[in-house]
């Protein structure tokens, strides 16, 4: 075996990783937009501290699982959601997004009149079909305008220009059903 390949190591130490390429090989895998049949594997109920970034001093049910093809049933990403069973209201006087979440998981697990914990552990148990979201996050979200931070991909096509513009894409939980 020859010698003559090698790169020496001194010739490296002014070689560095490129950010993309760590970027595409730990990203978190997403799906689609579209629905899907979810089944919990973790449930809690947690309080966040006053000075969480999301749902500051909020009690929340922390819901993780993984979501699988409607009709194959293959296993495809797994995702975490955050849902409440105390009842809140956003700025414009509509039901926030974890409110809604829990209002609709027990819904579709038929325990409306159950206790939390009863609640939390069914979710373990029993399939539900969720509307999940793709969205992708600017690269730069911090300076980005307020409504440039996010898009929501239409197509695969659109999906693909997203993420050569660098865009990070995110799974959101929109909505959740009783399985069928």
């Amino acid at each position: 075996m020859s010698n003559d390949n090698l790169i020496p190591l001194e010739d490296l130490f002014e070689t560095y990783t490129d950010a993309a390429q760590v970027n595409e090989a730990t990203a978190k895998p997403t799906v689609a937009t579209g629905t899907y049949i979810f089944q919990g594997t973790k449930a809690e109920g947690k309080k966040n501290p006053e000075d969480a970034k999301m749902y500051p001093n909020r009690v929340l049910a922390n819901i993780f699982g993984r979501l699988s093809n409607r009709e194959t049933g293959k296993k495809l990403v797994s995702i975490g959601f955050d849902a409440s069973w105390e009842p809140m209201k956003d700025a414009r006087g509509y039901m926030d997004t974890p409110s809604k979440l829990w209002g609709q998981l027990v819904v579709s697990l038929d325990l409306v009149k159950a206790p939390v914990a009863e609640v939390l552990e069914a979710v373990k148990l029993y399939p539900v079909s969720m509307f999940v979201e793709q969205v992708f996050e600017h690269p730069d979200k911090q300076n980005a305008p307020k409504d440039l931070r996010w898009r929501t991909a239409r197509s695969e096509e659109e999906a693909d220009t997203y993420r050569n513009d660098g865009r990070t894409p995110r799974n959101f939980v929109k909505s959740i059903q009783r399985a069928p």
